[in-house]
């Protein structure tokens, strides 16, 4: 037998975009927390879906929505060294084949 859960105690499955736009965040930083292991996260086809308190928990234990944001662009002093694979090249940076 099933047991009967009431609506207020059903978690709600998040997508990625709908965190994303809660948390005014880039997709691509919820997407970076789930793949990281920070963010607990289901697969369900081709998307993710979070437990809306497996978010609560995340956020509760940082303190806070976090001060740097992956996706924002650095400073001059904190661009990345030319030996870092994911540097971006500019036209003359081109790598040779």
């Amino acid at each position: 037998m099933v047991p009967v859960v009431e609506p207020e105690q059903r978690d709600e499955w998040l997508t990625i975009s709908e965190i994303a736009a809660e948390l005014k965040l880039a997709r691509e930083t919820v997407r970076l927390w789930i793949v990281g292991g920070e963010l607990p996260a289901t697969r369900v086809g081709y998307s993710w879906r979070v437990r809306r308190s497996d978010l609560e928990q995340k956020l509760a234990s940082q303190g806070s929505l976090p001060e740097s944001n992956p996706l924002t662009m650095p400073t001059s002093t904190e661009w990345p060294d030319e030996s870092n694979p994911l540097t971006m090249a500019t036209s003359t940076e081109w790598p040779d084949e």
